[in-house]
């Protein structure tokens, strides 16, 4: 089974974007299971707030609408990680010795894994922080995104939905000094899921609740 390294989980800064893989034309419903993206990308025009999933694509628009598109962590064994038994925050990810799925803040060199990240770079400065909210999740297991300066060093929980004493996390401010950032995405089981998000500008404006479709798996 695969271990990740301290490379492939500390929070990511800055690395070589890779280009996304779609099974179809992103036009259409697309599966995306390579390369980064930013899956919470808030934009705001006037007083709209959208959240879609930024491509990094080479059309003139590279935001799609997470519905009918999902994203996919396969093969399994490229995103597998056995979670410590120490620090005791690493509860807040999954349980000590389970395996969970991980999709990295980083990747280097030719891994072409997904990365999802956010970005709120098309928010004016004056609208950010952006507050991200987890509204809800739908699935066989549990999410968290979190951050770490190097495995196994302890996490530090963005969002979660985890039931872990201390661990539930629902929103998290982003944007205020860097409009664009990425974390570990954890899923503590293999299947389907829903994830429910909605982005809060300063300012008041929403987007609603949107619904984003994940992939754990073939």
């Amino acid at each position: 089974m695969r271990r990740f390294t301290s490379r492939l989980l500390t929070t990511a800064a800055a690395a070589t974007a890779v280009v996304v893989g779609f099974t179809t034309a992103p036009a259409h419903a697309a599966t995306i299971s390579t390369g980064h993206i930013d899956a919470l990308d808030v934009d705001l025009s006037g007083t709209t707030v959208t959240l879609d999933i930024k491509t990094y694509g080479t059309g003139a628009d590279d935001d799609v609408s997470p519905a009918g598109n999902t994203i996919q962590l396969t093969p399994l064994t490229d995103y597998d990680l056995v979670v410590p038994s120490s620090p005791s925050s690493w509860a807040c990810v999954g349980t000590a010795g389970s395996t969970v799925y991980v999709a990295p803040a980083s990747v280097s060199g030719s891994d072409t894994r997904v990365w999802p990240g956010w970005n709120a770079e098309d928010v004016a400065s004056g609208n950010r922080p952006v507050t991200l909210e987890l509204v809800s999740v739908s699935g066989p297991g549990h999410v968290t995104l979190y951050t770490t300066s190097g495995f196994p060093a302890a996490p530090t929980v963005t969002l979660s939905n985890s039931t872990a004493s201390g661990c539930a996390k629902s929103t998290a401010a982003v944007g205020s000094g860097t409009p664009h950032g990425h974390a570990n995405w954890a899923f503590s089981a293999a299947g389907d899921y829903t994830l429910t998000f909605k982005a809060t500008v300063t300012g008041g404006y929403t987007s609603g609740n949107v619904a984003y479709t994940f992939k754990i798996g073939p």
